[in-house]
């Protein structure tokens, strides 16, 4: 719904960083009905799907720790004004990352009352976006129960980016899907993990892979460097069985396509990634039953886990859904 300046003092600015951030943040976009709002992130696919389903999308440039870096904060300030000029809010949701921190922190010293919900990936420590938005934040949400220990004042949810799967069997499914993600850094380790249990006819064929920016060259399967989105889902529907890093959107991608995908962390230790959060949030999925947690090789055990798919604990939970938080938290503020 697009918001009229008539109803800007009821519009919800919705701010999210591309990828698993916006990814969260969509999942609980039905808290939102029937209200103004504003889709505020960095250009990509998800944009563009939002645009053609009719949503006000405005687009912030990229900043940060990866390209381009500081040198992408000054136009990423000018295009924020720029969007609070012409797209005032009553409230802001946010999930993070850093395209969006500026932003959110403009909007609340502009007046619009500010919304957290941490990132599923954190389970025992904030991210930075967290470090820096939470202070400011009318209402915090965070989605596993040790993290009230670390926003004391947070709301515990239940994972929203869980809530979909069902682990239902796709009929007819066959072969192994593979994914390293879109991260910048090479995850030469999982390609190479895969390719010895196809090799050993562990995992079946055909194989479709994605490898991103890694160098590993597999014997047993062919790989693209990069997919589309459409081509990710649907390689997720078709294959029996689901391997990849431990980034909360594709891992919830593969949920909610019915499987319990194998899962490898990406470590820092290794320069597959900035943190060791993934380790972190690939535990705490296994101890819940949403994957199988990868250490070492994949062996027959891994698969059979795998091929018994069951309702993950975390939807059974008693706490509240963080769609249904955050659409009480906004009720209580703007009515």
């Amino acid at each position: 719904m697009r918001p009229s300046a008539a109803s800007a003092a009821d519009a919800v600015c919705l701010a999210a960083s591309p990828g698993g951030h916006m990814a969260e943040l969509y999942s609980v976009r039905a808290a939102f009905d029937g209200r103004p709002r504003i889709w505020v992130t960095g250009a990509s696919r998800q944009a563009d799907a939002l645009r053609e389903a009719g949503e006000d999308v405005r687009e912030l440039p990229p900043w940060g720790r990866d390209p381009p870096g500081l040198r992408g904060l000054a136009p990423n300030l000018r295009a924020a004004r720029r969007v609070l000029r012409s797209a005032p809010a009553a409230a802001l949701v946010t999930t993070g990352a850093g395209t969006v921190v500026p932003y959110a922190l403009m909007a609340r010293a502009a007046g619009s009352e500010l919304f957290f919900m941490e990132t599923m990936a954190r389970v025992t420590g904030a991210s930075l976006t967290g470090r820096i938005v939470a202070p400011f934040a009318r209402a915090v949400l965070v989605q596993w129960p040790e993290m009230r220990a670390v926003y004391r004042r947070a709301t515990v949810c239940r994972p929203a980016l869980l809530e979909s799967g069902d682990h239902a069997a796709t009929p007819g499914a066959q072969g192994t899907f593979v994914s390293v993600g879109t991260r910048p850094e090479p995850f030469d380790r999982l390609l190479a993990t895969v390719d010895r249990a196809v090799a050993a006819g562990t995992l079946p064929g055909p194989v479709v892979a994605q490898s991103g920016t890694s160098t590993y060259r597999p014997v047993s399967y062919s790989a693209s460097a990069w997919m589309a989105p459409e081509e990710v889902e649907r390689a997720m529907t078709q294959a029996r069985y689901v391997v990849c890093h431990g980034g909360a959107a594709m891992v919830s991608g593969a949920v909610a396509a019915g499987h319990r995908p194998l899962v490898l962390a990406r470590r820092r230790a290794a320069g597959e990634h900035r943190t060791e959060h993934q380790q972190q949030l690939v535990e705490r999925l296994a101890r819940e039953r949403a994957v199988v947690a990868v250490e070492g090789d994949i062996d027959a055990r891994d698969v059979r886990i795998a091929d018994a798919r069951e309702q993950s604990t975390a939807r059974r939970s008693e706490l509240p859904s963080a769609e249904a938080a955050l659409r009480d938290q906004l009720a209580r503020v703007l009515g």
